[in-house]
């Protein structure tokens, strides 16, 4: 069986506790076949002298071997049944030296004789092999693997990658179709099944049954019971399965479609119901891999302690119980390592933190860690690897420049190099994985805000910006490998409130105030030639606007022009080092959201001049148009956004006169802003982040799923009070089945007619059935909707 990796006799860990001279001089031993005291055989005749002492110390095999009477004498000669001398040899020299060489080609042989052998060591190696070469087209083969040489924890991590990469697995991998029944059924019947709606898990079942259509089309009713049917689009159930050839064809289906006719009907009418109403098994949504945590933030005038977390699939908040006993906070940074949430600094409406709290997930208890160096509010934080770095902040009388990093393993913070500028309320990126030693050289600093930060390999570049008196031109360069900042070229002209961008390896900055005027001016930055160099002019005067990077062109949008709030776009082409004019947008902002999205600019929300904005709009490049985007129901500011299931979340804010809880999200496919359901607080300025994977997931899930139509009912009834006509989207049904929109169908009374004939023909299975039908012809294979 697959060993405990933290066993200090296995594996790696192994070899720490002999020198490498040591194993190497005893390597040598064996091979000059000096002082070696037995011979193990392989069944090709291959002979290997070896020292009985060192197998001993690595197998308990040749332990118990070597230390029975029979083979106790001085001299041992051994064979070794059903094992190849070329994997006999890789295990030998692994007792002697501590290191192998596992391979693909090698590693299903390698860890059924390790296993045999109890080479434990070896066999840890391999079952980490293929758990880091677990992809959707092996998984499902690595997992029949390990359950027939018993290593239940890499059975275990396969069927987990196999349940969160289920869409994949089900489109790409030959492995699937050839899965046998019970095993298919046992993994769509799972509630950990990564999928936004069940439209997915039937077609993954049909492309299963269209593999070998004579044999499996008789499955299609057993498979069918492991389905979620009641979470299906009513149209969809009703043309792609009720009258589906392998479902007419089969007489047992009757009772299934039944039921699920009559919940979507009761479904349809749940606003009409007396009572209580239960939660049928067919509609009961399954588990989130991803769930939203909502922390701190402003609430009723004073910071919050309150945390929240999101399930998806039901579409339910949660409160944590799990409070910080250390009180409220708001305008704090959020990092995220492994399963703990970090809270760092922040402000209680009083003092200025630099404290920081640890949140761990998995046992849902709060700690204190080590304190930062400074005080910090609006504090700028980023996470490399593991290690989390906060920047910048407010510590109540000074703007920061200082920079410091935590390292969760010492439970220490370390000041790295300061940023040549003070800042607060900026943002940061996180780059990718790499550890980093102290920097003893200090570089002096200047104060800087409303600048430009451009990513490039490991380097951030913090460009432009206003420190209170000065405009700049100058950028600064963080190497996040040396920890040391360094001046870089200063651009042509000053600019704050500039846009910034990256192009493959090029930086743009883009308009901007210089103090004096607002900017049409653009540049771009090699950072190999360490020089900035004028691009095409823009258009129009514009700072606080907003850019995207996309299909290799720059798109900006809105913005402030010294007068008046903007609605003009312009899109720089690098290859004509052209500027052009698109369609403006409908509505003037500055301060826009702008993101790129599904090969899309999409904007949303902003200020223009006068208020908080709710409506958002989106340029498809292919088409040349500008088309609106249903209004956010909230104008907000200071909100918290993730992506969740493919779909934009916007969480909470400000709406210009108070704090909101509204929760709300964007679906591109329907180009709708759907309502999920609020927050249980008010709050603004909160932090969100999001974990995948947790191993008690249902900590933090809506737990009374047996509830959720009864809520849904009683939702209805409060919504048709309180909102005297008020229309409100809730998200469609195939992905939150649980909102106030119900299944919709064209006609309720051709649904009735058809539930009554079933019910008629089912009644009159007393008499004797006649002859099964014949099997329906083959169907080709059917394309399955990507997740």
């Amino acid at each position: 069986m697959e060993n405990d990796p933290n066993n200090t006799t296995a594996g790696r860990e192994t070899g720490r506790c002999m020198s490498v001279a040591a194993m190497q001089a005893l390597h040598r031993l064996r091979e000059c076949r000096l002082l070696c005291d037995a011979i193990v055989r392989a069944d090709d005749g291959a002979a290997f002298p070896v020292h009985r002492a060192i197998l001993s110390a690595c197998s308990p095999y040749f332990l118990a071997l070597f230390t029975t009477t029979l083979h106790s004498r001085e001299q041992s000669d051994v064979l070794i049944s059903g094992v190849r001398s070329e994997i006999l040899l890789l295990l030998i020299e692994y007792a002697y030296l501590r290191r192998i060489e596992v391979t693909d080609a090698n590693v299903h042989e390698l860890l059924m004789t390790a296993d045999y052998l109890a080479f434990l060591g070896v066999l840890q190696l391999c079952c980490d092999h293929l758990r880091a070469s677990l992809n959707p087209k092996n998984c499902l083969g690595i997992m029949m693997f390990a359950r027939r040489v018993f290593c239940y924890k890499l059975e275990a991590d396969a069927r987990r990658y196999l349940l969160r990469y289920f869409v994949t697995v089900a489109t790409q991998s030959d492995e699937f179709l050839h899965l046998p029944l019970e095993e298919l059924n046992s993994i769509i019947l799972e509630d950990e099944l990564n999928v936004k709606s069940e439209e997915v898990v039937w077609e993954a079942v049909l492309r299963w049954v269209n593999y070998d259509p004579d044999s499996r089309w008789q499955h299609t009713v057993k498979l069918m019971g492991s389905i979620r049917l009641g979470l299906l689009d009513t149209q969809f159930f009703l043309e792609n399965v009720k009258d589906h050839p392998y479902v007419t064809g089969n007489e047992g289906s009757r009772p299934i479609i039944i039921e699920t006719l009559k919940f979507l009907y009761d479904l349809e009418m749940i606003a009409q119901r007396d009572g209580e109403v239960a939660t049928p098994e067919i509609a009961r949504p399954r588990v989130p891999h991803e769930v939203l945590f909502a922390i701190g933030g402003w609430s009723g005038g004073s910071p919050t302690a309150f945390i929240e977390t999101y399930d998806t699939r039901a579409d339910r908040w949660i409160k944590v119980e799990e409070v910080d006993p250390a009180g409220p906070r708001a305008y704090h940074g959020t990092a995220v390592l492994g399963y703990c949430i970090y809270v760092i600094g922040g402000f209680d409406g009083m003092d200025y933190f630099n404290s920081c709290r640890c949140f761990d997930a998995v046992s849902k208890s709060w700690r204190e860690v080590a304190p930062m160096n400074a005080r910090r509010c609006y504090v700028s934080v980023a996470v490399l690897g593991e290690t989390i770095y906060a920047m910048g902040g407010y510590d109540g009388h000074h703007r920061q420049n200082t920079a410091e990093r935590f390292n969760h393993r010492t439970n220490q913070w370390s000041l790295v190099a300061p940023m040549n500028a003070q800042r607060s309320d900026a943002s940061a990126a996180a780059l990718d994985s790499r550890d980093f030693d102290d920097v003893e050289e200090v570089d002096p600093a200047g104060p800087r805000a409303y600048h430009g930060t451009a990513v490039l390999g490991y380097c951030i570049y913090v460009i432009g910006g206003f420190d209170g008196m000065d405009y700049f031109n100058s950028c600064r360069c963080f190497d996040a490998v040396s920890k040391s900042w360094r001046e870089v070229a200063p651009m042509n002209a000053r600019r704050c409130y500039v846009s910034v961008a990256v192009l493959g390896e090029t930086i743009y900055a883009m308009g901007g105030y210089d103090g004096h005027h607002r900017q049409n001016t653009a540049e771009r930055f090699n950072h190999r030639t360490n020089q900035w160099s004028l691009v095409a002019p823009m258009n129009a005067q514009r700072s606080d606007a907003s850019a995207a990077a996309l299909d290799n062109k720059i798109y900006i949008t809105g913005g402030f022009n010294g007068q008046e709030c903007m609605n003009s776009v312009e899109v720089y082409d690098p290859d004509t080092n052209q500027w052009t004019n698109l369609a403006p947008m409908r509505s003037r902002r500055s301060g826009v959201s702008c993101i790129a999205y599904h090969n899309k600019i999409y904007v949303i929300g902003g200020f223009n001049g006068i208020s908080r904005m709710c409506s958002g709009e989106v340029y498809d490049p292919a088409a040349n148009t500008w088309a609106p985007v249903p209004d956010m129901y909230n104008p907000r500011s200071n909100f918290a956004i993730e992506v969740i299931d493919d779909m934009i979340f916007a969480i909470g804010g400000f709406n210009g006169v108070t704090t909101i809880y509204h929760v709300e999200c964007y679906d591109e496919r329907t180009n709708e802003w759907y309502e999920a359901t609020d927050m249980n607080i008010y709050r603004s300025a909160l932090s969100a982040c999001v974990i995948m994977g947790l191993p008690n997931v249902y900590d933090y899930i809506h737990k009374h799923r047996e509830r959720l139509m009864e809520e849904k009912r009683q939702k209805i009834l409060l919504s048709e009070t309180a909102r005297h006509g008020q229309h409100r989207t809730a998200l469609p049904d195939s992905n939150r089945p649980w909102l106030v929109q119900v299944h919709l169908m064209e006609d309720n009374d051709d649904m009735l007619e058809q539930l009554g004939l079933m019910e008629n023909q089912a009644a009159n299975n007393d008499a004797p059935a006649p002859p099964p039908p014949p099997p329906p012809p083959p169907l080709p294979p059917q394309p399955m909707e990507q997740d």
